[in-house]
């Protein structure tokens, strides 16, 4: 509340350093009051950024802890919403590192990702992240997908007929030095 008139004041930059440290403090407390919380600044804060600053790694950030607050819970309803938004996002989004981690949450909560054709929509979400300019969230990205193209080879593997050791060892051989 102390910050609260800061944060009207118009600094941008402060003020999503500030909404940065409040969502991470609103994630280590937990609950889905705080997530509704975290899903709301994120939100604001990631229309406020596109509308009057360049992007950058707070934009990253922003759509990170957006997403997961309404990912984690694996919720149909939230998944709807992050589903819905991000398809929206991504066309307003111009920093291609950004864009693909709204295509990777897009493609987790939508339908296609209890099919068995997930993880070959996440090995072109691999390819494509890794032609993109090396930066901390590039990495970070790909290590999210490479996670999960790995735990959805696990759940899915009776439905694609590759078996999931199978799939890991490809996904070790192809994408890991």
């Amino acid at each position: 509340e102390q910050v609260d008139p800061f944060l009207a004041s118009g600094s941008t930059t402060a003020g999503t350093d500030l909404d940065l440290a409040r969502v991470r403090m609103l994630r280590a407390v937990g609950g889905q009051t705080d997530r509704e919380r975290i899903t709301h600044i994120t939100s604001r804060r990631i229309d406020q950024l596109l509308d009057h600053e360049p992007a950058g790694p707070r934009l990253f950030e922003l759509i990170y802890l957006w997403a997961e607050s309404l990912y984690e819970e694996h919720d149909a309803s939230e998944h709807e919403v992050l589903a819905a938004r991000a398809e929206v996002l991504i066309r307003r989004v111009t920093e291609p590192v950004s864009r693909a981690l709204l295509r990777f949450y897009a493609l987790l909560a939508g339908p296609r990702s209890r099919g068995p054709d997930v993880v070959e929509a996440l090995d072109r979400q691999i390819e494509h992240v890794r032609q993109l300019t090396p930066s901390r969230e590039q990495q970070r990205l790909l290590t999210m997908l490479l996670n999960t193209t790995a735990n959805k080879a696990w759940q899915t593997h009776p439905m694609t007929g590759e078996s999931a050791d199978a799939t890991i060892r490809r996904i070790e051989d192809q994408y890991l030095d």
